[in-house]
């Protein structure tokens, strides 16, 4: 996991540096954390057992609330990678969070665009076998 701060290692510190260093690790371990939440979020959604439809059928109101925090966290990391010259894509990859079908938001309720042709309900391409089937 890429750091946001680069820390030296294996020599003797005064208390101070000890302290500094140990402020710093917790940063970057902080944003290893929001790294791997958000992955694991989005694998979650879009490889569960059921489809990503139902989910935000079961979420109710609330998808609306995890959809804007799944967006802020994204922001968030963005601006503090930008703060040492980094993007988001130093951190998290497009396809580890931008959505296989659009989110559509109407009056509070969260829904998903149809599959596009030739795609799942989870956005993933339909491969047809050898034998012409799916």
């Amino acid at each position: 996991m890429k750091q946001l701060i680069k820390l030296p290692e294996g020599e003797q510190k005064p208390e101070a540096q000890k302290l500094a260093d140990h402020m710093l690790h917790t940063l970057n371990a902080t944003l290893a954390e929001r790294v791997h939440d958000h992955k694991r979020f989005y694998a979650k959604f879009w490889r569960a057992s059921e489809t990503p439809d139902n989910l935000l059928v079961a979420m109710g109101v609330n998808a609306g609330v995890l959809l804007t925090a799944a967006q802020e966290n994204l922001e968030h990391i963005s601006r503090l990678a930008a703060i040492v010259g980094d993007t988001l894509h130093d951190y998290i990859l497009p396809v580890e969070y931008e959505p296989k079908r659009a989110f559509i938001v109407t009056d509070g309720v969260v829904t998903l665009a149809k599959p596009a042709e030739g795609f799942d309900a989870w956005g993933n391409a339909i491969v047809e076998s050898e034998e012409g089937g799916v």
